[in-house]
């Protein structure tokens, strides 16, 4: 991979031509693909800078194309790349003023999630779920509750010996929505959790969620 081809693309991505920002991010991504190479870490960083960037762009296809290509650097960067692109992530899910671009950067962090090499994607969940977790409890927002559920599901669902320290959290939480939890929605969202957490965790708490599912069942 050229590093003048790439810096031109880079240049291209901050076009004001939706359809010049939309190709060079396509062309980047086809390129990020048939690389053999890892980037040096110089590049590396520009080319998650600019991709991130495009996660906020005003046209939905870039933005789009933008997730696509993410999934495809995730496969080719360093450890704190990926760390760093999860930070970012979340941070943006998180902020009420990007609220209108929740869905893209929850679409991503899952990308994320089911993209990144196992050796690299235990450490990153293992730092994504204490802050999904606090995005539930937070409940100041009903999108940013299903965003980290549905996140949560995915880490625990790829990675669930690296999160044997927080299956109780989890558990915990999932039970807590689907009692307490605002909408249908959100309770629908737990019980599609119930199978992945069931899947994870020991037999003590599996026996303990087993309990607990009845006794609601019950109304008792």
């Amino acid at each position: 991979m050229s590093t003048t081809s790439v810096s031109k693309l880079l240049e291209q991505m901050s076009n004001y031509d939706k359809d010049e920002r939309y190709m060079a991010c396509s062309d980047l991504h086809n390129q990020v693909v048939s690389s053999t190479t890892q980037f040096d870490a110089s590049l590396e960083r520009r080319i998650c800078a600019a991709v991130l960037l495009r996660l906020d762009d005003a046209n939905n296809d870039v933005q789009s194309i933008a997730v696509k290509t993410l999934g495809a650097i995730l496969l080719k960067v360093r450890d704190n790349a990926v760390l760093t692109i999860a930070d970012a992530l979340t941070k943006s899910m998180f902020d009420d003023s990007k609220a209108a671009l929740r869905d893209i950067y929850t679409i991503g962090l899952k990308k994320l999630l089911v993209t990144v090499p196992a050796k690299t994607g235990g450490p990153v969940a293992h730092s994504l779920v204490q802050r999904l977790l606090g995005g539930v409890s937070q409940g100041a927002d009903q999108s940013v509750t299903l965003s980290c559920l549905s996140c949560l599901a995915d880490c625990l669902d790829r990675f669930p010996s690296h999160l044997a320290d927080s299956h109780e959290s989890i558990m915990a939480t999932a039970l807590h929505q689907l009692q307490f939890g605002e909408g249908g929605v959100v309770k629908k969202k737990v019980i599609g959790m119930m199978g992945v957490i069931a899947g994870a965790v020991s037999d003590a708490l599996l026996g303990r969620l087993v309990e607990t599912l009845l006794t609601l069942m019950n109304g008792e």
